[in-house]
């Protein structure tokens, strides 16, 4: 918000919003767009996707497509020269002004048309009222996506417009992608970007939601402090986690709606036989999340991953390398790719031996469970 605020009193602000997946960037940017546009920003939203990087400008031509979709006649944003340099982005231009003359053939030149072009009419809608641009996973984003933003963002920020650019970011991913880091890099060397980094919920903040989910005037005020404990400890401040546990125990009516207060109700005797029972609650969910996490990752990562489901506890990399039975090379490839991943965790080394080895353990509990289930 005080970077909204900003980028109208100041010109262009630039925001990072970064986290591992699941973290919770798509829920807080969707609340934001829709915060921002009830103080009357025109808001623009796309999305990267992991193919984006055989499609050239995929998010930036689905962030003006379906902008110019709603403008009456976007003529009145730009002249005929550069709306026929956008055909080469948008090119159902033509059919709404087949009179437009043809783009710039060389391919350099036209190159740099069509970064102006795009730079330009971001400007012309910035000129009407306060622009906010959120693309998610830009991580994903293409080499040509990520050069034209650059060069509009310099544009952009000399012409001192009110615009916000909300960037979402995937931390493990950004972590295996070199260009995107060094991308990242020139972006602070032309300007100030705000980073912000999603973190889990603490022990606290996970009472707090659970305190503000259920009635407190009629639930036991012992069983709810003992049921966000045992949420925390099984989820690990993870929020999708926890929703998904909440999904989990409203389909089993440990947690259900009164009726007669609108709100929800924990079934506290319900709940204590549950955590009696010390079982650990993986649910479809999380196991198809998870799951998901692991179809991503190699044949090797995957074998030192279960190596260290077998071994329950931290492991060195010798302990995983031998259990693993893999090329020790691809076993040192494979660790840094669960280190980026966040798969697994670096711990320090065992403080009374000499060596000081580097351990590893899941970095979530959670993953560990469905590896060795698997």
């Amino acid at each position: 918000i005080d970077a909204y605020q900003q980028s109208i009193d100041r010109g262009l602000q630039v925001v990072t919003l970064s986290g591992n997946a699941g973290i919770g960037k798509t829920a807080l940017t969707e609340h934001f767009l829709a915060w921002a546009a009830m103080q009357g920003a025109d808001v623009l939203h796309s999305r990267a996707f992991e193919t984006s990087g055989g499609l050239s400008y995929q998010p930036l031509s689905q962030l003006l497509r379906q902008r110019l979709e709603l403008e009456n006649a976007p003529e009145d944003l730009l002249s005929d020269f550069w709306l026929s340099q956008l055909t080469r982005l948008l090119p159902e231009l033509r059919d709404r002004y087949p009179d437009l003359p043809a783009p710039t053939q060389d391919a350099n030149v036209g190159q740099e048309h069509l970064f102006e072009a795009i730079t330009r009419i971001v400007l012309a809608l910035a000129a009407r009222k306060p622009l906010l641009i959120a693309i998610d996973d830009w991580h994903w984003a293409d080499s040509a996506s990520r050069d034209v933003l650059h060069y509009a963002i310099v544009r952009w920020s000399k012409e001192q417009a009110p615009i916000m650019l909300l960037l979402g970011l995937r931390q493990e991913a950004v972590a295996e992608l070199p260009d995107v880091q060094q991308w990242l890099a020139r972006l602070n060397q032309s300007l100030p970007v705000l980073p912000m980094r999603l973190k889990a919920l603490t022990q606290s903040e996970t009472e707090q939601l659970i305190q503000r989910l259920l009635e407190p005037a009629t639930a036991d005020a012992h069983h709810l402090a003992r049921f966000s404990d045992w949420l925390f400890a099984e989820s690990g401040g993870q929020p999708l986690f926890l929703a998904e546990m909440l999904k989990a125990l409203v389909a089993e009516e440990l947690v259900r709606p009164d009726e007669a207060t609108t709100s929800w109700q924990l079934d506290g005797e319900r709940f204590e036989q549950v955590r009696a029972e010390g079982n650990g609650h993986i649910t479809s969910g999380i196991q198809q999340i998870i799951k998901g996490w692991l179809v991503r990752i190699s044949h090797a990562a995957n074998e030192v991953l279960t190596a260290a489901a077998v071994l329950t506890q931290a492991g060195s990399f010798d302990q995983l390398f031998n259990v693993a039975e893999v090329d020790e090379s691809e076993a040192l490839r494979a660790l840094d790719e669960l280190l980026n991943r966040q798969l697994l965790l670096e711990t320090g080394g065992d403080v009374l031996s000499s060596r000081h080895e580097p351990t590893y353990t899941f970095s979530h509990q959670k993953v560990g469970e469905v590896v060795y289930l698997e």
